[in-house]
Order: C-alpha cells, then sequence, then structure tokens
C-alpha cells in the first residue's frame, strides 16, 4: 500500500508540473498575442491618421493623377499593382516596382536629390537600380535562383529611399510639411534601417509574407507622404508666381496713368 501510495503521489507531482508548465507556455503565448494586437491597433491608427491627412491635403496634379497608391487593405497597392506575398501573379507585383520606381524618380527630380551611392533608372517591369558593382533588377521571378538578387535589389532600394528622406529633411522640406500643415511630422513617419522599415524586413521569404507586405505598406505610405510634400510646394509656387503676376500688372498701370 505504501509503495501504491508513492507512485500515485509521484504521477500527482509529476502531473502538477506538467500542469505548471502548461499555464506558464499559455499565459507566455497569451502575452505575445496581446502585444501583437496592441502593435496591429498601433500600425492600423497611425496608417488612419495618414490617410486622413494625405487625403485632406491632396488635389488634383500630375503625382494623384499618375500615380494611385492604397494601403489600408491587407496589403498596399499602387495603380491597382498588389504588393502581396505569396505573389499571385508576378507579372503584376514586377510593373508594382516599376511603378515604385518610375515614381521615386519623378520626386527625385521635382527636389533635386542625387544619391551619393545609387541610381535608379525606370524600365517599367523591367527597371533597376545601379551602382558601382553594375545593374540590379528590381523584378521578381519564380526561378529561385533570381531571389538573392532581388532581395538585393530591394535592399539597395530602402538604402537609396532613406537617403532620398534624409535629404529632404536636409533641406527643409519636413519641417516645411509640417510646419505648414500644423502636424507633428514624425507621428505619421516611419523608420527606414538597412533592409527594414519600422522593423519590417523587405527581404521576400514566403514564410514571412504578412512581414513583407505590412513593409510595403509603409514604404507606399511614406511614397504617399512625400507626393503630398510636392504637391504642396507647387502650392507654394503657384501663389508666389500669382503674386509676382499682380506686382508686374500693377507697375505696368502706374506707368500707364504717368504717361497720361
Amino acid at each position: 500500500n505504501t509503495e501504491q501510495l508513492n507512485i500515485i503521489l509521484s504521477e500527482l507531482n509529476s502531473i502538477n508540473q506538467d500542469e505548471k508548465i502548461y499555464w506558464n507556455k499559455y499565459n507566455s503565448f497569451e502575452k505575445e498575442v496581446s502585444l501583437s494586437e496592441k502593435q496591429a491597433i498601433y500600425d492600423e491608427s497611425k496608417f488612419q491618421n495618414l490617410q486622413s491627412k494625405v487625403k485632406q491635403y491632396s488635389q488634383s496634379s500630375v503625382f494623384t493623377d499618375l500615380f494611385q497608391i492604397t494601403f489600408s487593405t491587407r496589403y498596399a497597392t499602387i495603380n491597382s499593382c498588389r504588393m502581396q506575398l505569396p505573389v499571385s501573379n508576378t507579372d503584376e507585383l514586377n510593373a508594382g516596382w516599376g511603378n515604385i520606381v518610375f515614381l521615386t524618380c519623378i520626386l527625385a527630380k521635382k527636389f533635386g536629390f542625387q544619391s551619393n551611392k545609387y541610381r535608379l533608372e525606370p524600365n517599367g517591369s523591367y527597371s533597376k537600380i545601379i551602382d558601382s558593382s553594375g545593374e540590379h533588377f528590381l523584378s521578381y521571378s519564380e526561378m529561385s535562383r533570381t531571389l538573392p538578387e532581388f532581395n538585393k535589389a530591394m535592399t539597395m532600394y530602402l538604402e537609396y529611399f532613406d537617403e532620398f528622406i534624409r535629404y529632404l529633411n536636409d533641406i527643409g522640406v519636413v519641417k516645411k510639411f509640417g510646419e505648414n500643415k500644423g502636424i507633428n511630422i514624425y507621428d505619421i513617419s516611419f523608420t527606414v534601417k538597412k533592409d527594414t522599415i519600422n522593423d519590417k524586413s523587405i527581404i521576400f521569404d514566403n514564410s514571412k509574407g504578412q512581414e513583407w507586405c505590412q513593409c510595403m505598406k509603409y514604404l507606399l505610405a511614406e511614397l504617399k507622404m512625400i507626393v503630398t510634400m510636392a504637391l504642396m510646394d507647387e502650392d507654394d509656387y503657384k501663389r508666389k508666381n500669382k503674386t509676382k503676376t499682380k506686382k508686374k500688372k500693377s507697375s505696368k498701370s502706374s506707368k500707364y496713368n504717368k504717361i497720361k
């Protein structure tokens, strides 16, 4: 009887230990889920804030007419091209990157930016980024041998993009935008670092499809904000020209009156 009792007590002790381990794992998992949900809510709030600001300040322009960007769904789109992983259509993905490169080139030229390391070359679905080592295509193929090159090209693009944002800060465009619109630009902007935006990697990996989609949403959200800055810059230019025209007309009128 004593031996049986010891066996039962040993089994109970083992069950208690297993139960303790289970609840520790469960509580840890529940904590991770809670943190993930909070992060998702925060990201969504940031997107909504950015979306409302962009909508508020946008107007008809070559930028908004040629480049339609959305990022409120599970994935971002540019001109209806879905930037999603897993890839459902490689042609659609490559066309999307072609649009991104084209828009970036237009914005860079608009603000007088030139990278110290890279040069973008828009060419539709076969757009590329060029450095001292040669050309790197921003296009995806289902052939596995091309994936490392695609990841390298996207990482290089993010380095170019980070340099562009720093340039906009240096010349005062970002600060001016925030002051004119009465907003804190850092509340609606994201951090670019190496191959990540807000810690979401641009490295193409089917096992991390959601992370890649989130990174592309961040990228297109930032591009859309720079488009809004460009629109504001256009408005300032138009106002200055309008003021100059009025002054010229006023000057001509004064001269005419003197002659009379």
